[in-house]
């Protein structure tokens, strides 16, 4: 088996040019042997939306709708849109919050469970065009896809799956009636980075009600529209880490095992986000299909999602953040800080100030790359002279291999000088070569 194993010791954020290329997915042969699996493990690659998306490390959230006037966390789909009257809201403070704690992207609430839409879709009248907030001329939506494009920021959408308002729910014409609001969201705001299908209600054990629904179609869809979009949570570019609590597993494999068939699959079959040891050969040999599938890890700054007074002074510790920065980004994952604006429209102030004191903390932590001019020595294992600078510098698709067969190597850096260091940061080139490397080891 070819090896591949790169090694960067920086503290700076990715960057270097991506080619378009789409996932490669590979189908297991009947009764693989474990060596047969592990090969091809190795052939699984992401698509360019994919690794871009990784690279980013965070992606902000926003959840403000019904619930933020009603106290729950989901609601009934019964709400009256009068409640909804956030007098003070102001996008662009929002967006320039995240921008501040030096996050690139952020994904709005566009409509939660209980069906009620944040701009005025012309599909149903539980939306802001029944409420008072701005006479009932108000577009969440715009408003924030207007302050990304101020700010430079990826504008990202959740549009909840699930509805409980909506009568259709639970008919084919449901399908109609979600991908004619996709069409909204995706021809009317401008360039959609992400679209956030999530899972809950789904199936008939949360929501009580088996919804048919056509994920190929949806998906499709949203693809025809905006060919660049990425497809998160129930969706098939980026997966659930299996928890709400800012956590990723120690080990997160971005190559995962599904049955299903389809490219753009919806509802998984025999897969369990919240497996301990999700991706690993002994999971991968159970599946039918190898796919490029990363994960992202939630983290609401409050107790919950939503805005609740009651959790005024719960908000979460420096060190809660910055651990699981480390334990989501540091393992493999991603990270969505989550924050709540209030009833009049404003994210609290010590919200706000406790996402950029994390993003300051986060952002010293990068500012010197000791590796930078080190000198890499190639002590065994390694395929080639290669030039030792490109395992430290600043872009992941530029490293050393080992040749067919090769399962260890070793390479010594020297730093130019004796420095105190805290992070290491080791990765893979996965756009060429995939994910291979098992484990890591530094001796200091």
């Amino acid at each position: 088996m070819k090896k591949k194993l790169t090694l960067a010791v920086i503290l700076s954020l990715l960057s270097g040019g991506l080619v378009a290329q789409e996932a490669v997915s590979i189908t297991l042969p009947d009764n693989p042997s474990r060596e047969e699996v592990v090969r091809l493990a190795t052939e699984v690659r992401p698509s360019y939306r994919q690794l871009d998306y990784q690279q980013r490390e965070m992606l902000g959230f926003i959840h403000i709708g019904m619930n933020t006037f009603t106290g729950a966390e989901w609601g009934t789909g019964k709400e009256n849109p009068s409640l909804f009257n956030p007098s003070q809201l102001d996008a662009e403070k929002w967006v320039k919050t995240f921008k501040d704690a030096g996050i690139t992207g952020v994904i709005l609430v566009a409509k939660h469970h209980d069906g009620f839409c944040v701009w005025p879709s012309k599909y149903t009248s539980h939306t802001v065009a029944s409420s008072p907030w701005r006479n009932g001329k108000g577009d969440l939506v715009k408003e924030v896809a207007d302050a990304c494009r101020k700010y430079d920021m990826k504008l990202c959408l959740y549009l909840s799956p699930w509805d409980m308002h909506e009568k259709t729910y639970g008919t084919k014409a449901y399908n109609d009636y979600y991908i004619h609001q996709l069409e909204e969201l995706l021809t009317n705001y401008g360039p959609v980075y992400l679209l956030w299908f999530d899972g809950a209600g789904t199936t008939n054990d949360v929501s009580g009600v088996e919804m048919p629904f056509d994920w190929e179609r949806i998906f499709s869809k949203a693809r025809k529209l905006q060919p660049d979009v990425l497809l998160s949570g129930n969706a098939p570019d980026i997966r659930w880490v299996g928890n709400e609590k800012g956590k990723g597993r120690e080990t997160e494999w971005c190559a995962q095992g599904i049955n299903n068939t389809e490219t753009l699959f919806g509802a998984l079959t025999g897969y369990n986000p919240t497996l301990h040891n999700l991706g690993s050969i002994d999971d991968l040999m159970k599946k039918k299909r190898l796919v490029w599938y990363p994960s992202r890890g939630g983290l609401p700054l409050r107790k919950g999602w939503f805005y609740n007074k009651r959790d005024d002074d719960n908000i979460k510790s420096l060190k809660y953040l910055v651990d699981s920065y480390f334990e989501t980004i540091g393992q493999n994952a991603n990270l969505l800080p989550n924050l709540s604006p209030d009833p009049t429209g404003r994210i609290p102030e010590k919200d706000a100030n406790r996402l950029i004191q994390f993003g300051k903390i986060i952002s010293r932590m990068k500012q010197t790359d000791y590796a930078k001019g080190a000198t890499v020595k190639a002590v065994s294992g390694w395929e080639g002279s290669t030039p030792s600078d490109v395992i430290t510098d600043d872009t992941p698709f530029t490293s050393w291999h080992t040749p067919n067969g090769t399962t260890a190597a070793v390479a010594e850096v020297q730093l130019r000088q004796p420095a105190m260091i805290n992070v290491i940061k080791l990765q893979e080139n996965v756009r060429d070569f995939g994910q291979r490397v098992e484990h890591f080891a530094i001796d200091v």
